[in-house]
């Protein structure tokens, strides 16, 4: 069923938000980064104080567990301040690349090797997750990422532009099974962000420590074609510099070859994997925001 149009009201209010952009991706060209930044950080403080959105990340560090209610205050705070840097820095042109540092490259070379047919890219809303488009995407014949439109047209359009001037391709996640084939087959690499309630496109799956729904898909590409699996993050120090991680995710990695159901075992494998590094890094995880255990509370 498509999505109905828009009210007058709701495309002028798309409209303010798309020059708003425009106007801080301008800024982000010619303000220094590190004042850019701490702009952005400015700018998060006033949201969380403001209040948006601090109902479900509560219930969702509450339901999730592992923290004092002091902890999980000061880790909030932290979060929005955190998201307006990342949001900020996302905005400064692709062609002044951050500085940066890499863990574990030698994964990429690992999980692509002759044998494989290409690999799959397990990511969460964990850092900036938009730094790997320009920074890799010209090590692979093709670099594919699995995303949802934006509600917002001329944002959306925006950002595919964006991505497409780093080299990868966007497919929607109701394409991904048959395009993402044919990118691995090309020994391309095809890049989900897996840690967002699934809906009626997941299956059940323990996600730090609850039941919930699970994208299926990465698993089942995997087992399906041997391809390689690689788990990765971004995160942002404070010292303006990005800490880049890799880790091996394929099913030679993570599970036993004889198990029963190859491709649940490495849905949990994978979360397993992502719920270490948001427990690891809680501040930098933007699910917090999102209704991810719709299957557990209520919002």
């Amino acid at each position: 069923m498509s999505r109905s149009a828009p009210t007058r009201f709701r495309r002028l209010e798309y409209r303010l938000e798309y020059l708003a952009l425009r106007l801080t991706e301008t800024c982000a060209g010619i303000l220094p980064r590190s004042l850019f930044l701490r702009l952005g950080a400015g700018l998060g403080e006033l949201v969380y104080r403001v209040g948006c959105y601090r109902k479900i990340v509560r219930r969702n560090m509450e339901f999730v567990g592992g923290w004092s209610p002091e902890e999980q205050a000061r880790i909030t705070r932290r979060l929005y301040r955190t998201l307006g840097r990342y949001a900020f820095d996302a905005l400064r042109p692709s062609h002044l690349p951050p500085p940066f540092g890499i863990e574990n490259e030698d994964v990429l070379t690992t999980e692509t090797s002759a044998g494989k047919r290409g690999a799959v890219g397990i990511l969460a809303h964990l850092g900036n997750w938009e730094l790997f488009g320009p920074l890799f995407a010209d090590r692979f014949p093709s670099l594919t990422v699995v995303g949802k439109p934006m509600k917002n047209p001329y944002v959306n359009d925006w950002l595919f532009s964006r991505r497409g001037v780093s080299g990868a391709r966007v497919i929607f996640p109701r394409q991904a099974a048959r395009k993402a084939l044919k990118a691995l087959k090309e020994r391309g690499i095809v890049a989900f962000l897996i840690d967002q309630y699934a809906g009626d496109m997941g299956t059940s799956c323990p996600f730090l420590g609850h039941e919930t729904r699970t994208v299926r898909t990465a698993a089942g590409l995997m087992v399906k074609t041997g391809c390689g699996g690689i788990g990765a993050y971004a995160l942002l120090g404070p010292d303006n510099r990005y800490r880049i991680v890799f880790e091996s995710a394929g099913p030679d990695s993570l599970i036993a070859p004889d198990v029963p159901d190859p491709v649940a075992a490495l849905q949990a494998a994978h979360n397993e994997m992502l719920g270490r590094w948001i427990r690891e890094n809680p501040d930098h995880w933007f699910g917090w925001f999102h209704r991810r255990f719709k299957d557990c509370i209520k919002y």
